[in-house]
């Protein structure tokens, strides 16, 4: 894990909660990216049963998620 600090502090300053990271199993097409020296960060709002037919995702954290995206990208894209 190389977690981007401004991504972390973004994160934290619009939940009001540090980041949790975690190492797990699965599949990602970031490793794709990764081989050739692209950023990628692995991040998602809260959801549940992933894949199954009870998946389901809480809508608030949808927005905030949306939130910490748009203004990490923002800073990290326009910042002058």
């Amino acid at each position: 894990l190389n977690p981007d600090p401004t991504y972390l502090r973004i994160a934290a300053e619009i939940t009001n909660r540090e980041s949790v990271e975690v190492r797990a199993a699965g599949g990602s097409d970031g490793r794709f990216f990764a081989a050739h020296d692209i950023p990628v960060i692995m991040s998602r709002p809260t959801v549940g049963n992933l894949h199954d037919q009870d998946e389901w995702i809480q809508v608030s954290s949808m927005l905030e998620y949306y939130t910490i995206t748009a203004t990490y990208l923002n800073q990290r894209l326009f910042a002058t």
